[in-house]
């Protein structure tokens, strides 16, 4: 594994290419929707739980889950909104706090590319906030399955 510190709008203008390949699609409607939320947040606006509900990100996010799809129950809803509310209060963290952990690349030398496994929103968050570099951790598959397979987070 190496740590490199990579410019932030370099990564943002390639963030699709460098997103999971099998959901290109996907990761530019996250991008957009979290992105757009993101600004509101920083403006200032905040969301009732009836308007979370009725958010494209609220949709996105369960689309996303295949579990959540088409099941709306309490437990869900719950679930939900909590996982979009986590959002703001990692944009806070960083406006207070900036960016701790680096963003995952993975380096997949089955399908001869490099994307984001993990840090999609630390860096879309690094984009509105007009951070200039954030670091950037590559592991291969094996590291990466290592590393996460031998943590207690």
């Amino acid at each position: 594994m190496k740590i490199i510190r990579e410019r932030v709008d370099d990564l943002w203008e390639k963030r699709i290419a460098i997103s999971n390949p099998k959901k290109p699609h996907r990761m530019q409607l996250f991008y957009d929707l979290f992105y757009d939320l993101v600004i509101k947040w920083m403006s200032g606006i905040t969301f009732t739980d009836d308007e979370i509900i009725k958010s494209d990100y609220f949709k996105y996010i369960q689309g996303y889950h295949p579990n959540w799809l088409g099941l709306l129950d309490d437990r869900t809803r719950i679930k939900i909104i909590s996982k979009w509310r986590d959002g703001e209060v990692l944009l806070r963290d960083i406006q207070k706090n900036g960016i701790k952990n680096p963003i995952d690349m993975l380096i997949d030398n089955d399908r001869h590319c490099t994307y984001i496994c993990r840090g999609n929103r630390r860096l879309t968050i690094a984009k509105a906030l007009g951070i200039e570099y954030v670091n950037i951790r590559y592991a291969t598959k094996e590291e990466y399955e290592t590393q996460y397979n031998n943590s207690d987070t």
